[in-house]
């Protein structure tokens, strides 16, 4: 577990800072999911996460609401979660 490399504008980094903010204080389970699985958060025109291009990156819009913000990283989060124990299983 380390740091969350985020990549995107100025709003959009403190965006997602307050989002991860956010969950560490009101949601912690949440947030290890997320510190476990996304290494990087890239500012994207559409959220996906693509585990062909890398298993650790989180592609997340800009949204103006923290809580629907936060949401979409830990979506991803949990995207990478179930990737990567697909891939130890086997």
């Amino acid at each position: 577990m380390g740091q969350i490399l985020i990549k995107g504008n100025r709003e959009f980094i403190i965006r997602t800072n307050e989002a991860l903010n956010l969950l560490k204080e009101r949601d912690y389970l949440s947030y290890k999911v997320i510190i476990k699985n996304i290494e990087v958060i890239h500012q994207s025109n559409k959220t996906y996460f693509d585990p062909f291009l890398n298993n650790k990156t989180a592609f997340i819009t800009l949204s103006s609401d923290i809580t629907w913000h936060a949401s979409q990283i830990l979506h991803e989060a949990y995207h990478s979660k179930l990737y990567n124990n697909a891939i130890s299983e086997n």
